[in-house]
């Protein structure tokens, strides 16, 4: 009996130690996934759309309403990506807890992660003010002859 509580044991212990096992792997998959949804975010921009301006270089409401649907679905679709990025990377934190070698690449991943979500909305604020400055702005008109409210000869 004593035999078989030993090999019990042994056999416990055997599995704790394998299935720590694969945690490299496992970050190797998780990290590839992270690189992958960032490719995915990078191509998130809401630069495509453009304002059309008509022949008297007046905007067209219909454009600056459809440019901030464009850059509001881009917000969007980023955050969306950054959750998934964040899932991700707190799955990364648990395999790094287990083999300590992995931490360094995590922090190296989570800095690259840190620095091209600053970039993004630091890109987002850029033309968010764009727009807000072309809805202020002020239609352009024909130009007016400015000698006529001071010429002595007025049309009689």
């Amino acid at each position: 009996m004593k035999k078989r509580s030993v090999l019990v044991g042994l056999l416990v212990l055997c599995m704790l130690i394998l299935g720590g096992c694969g945690e490299k792997e496992k970050f190797d998959k998780a990290h590839a996934e992270v690189m992958q949804l960032m490719k995915q975010a990078v191509a998130v921009k809401a630069e495509n759309v453009k304002v059309r301006t008509n022949k008297d270089f007046t905007y067209n409401a219909e454009d600056l309403q459809k440019q901030d649907e464009a850059i509001a679905a881009a917000e969007q679709k980023n955050q969306e990506i950054m959750d998934q990025v964040n899932a991700k990377l707190k799955e990364m934190e648990e395999y790094a807890e287990s083999d300590s070698s992995l931490a360094p690449q995590l922090e190296s991943i989570k800095t690259a992660v840190e620095q091209r979500e600053k970039q993004w909305q630091q890109g987002i604020a850029e033309r968010k003010s764009i727009a807000n400055m072309l809805k202020q702005a002020v239609p352009a008109g024909p130009p007016s002859n400015p000698w006529k409210d001071v010429s002595k000869f007025k049309d009689q």
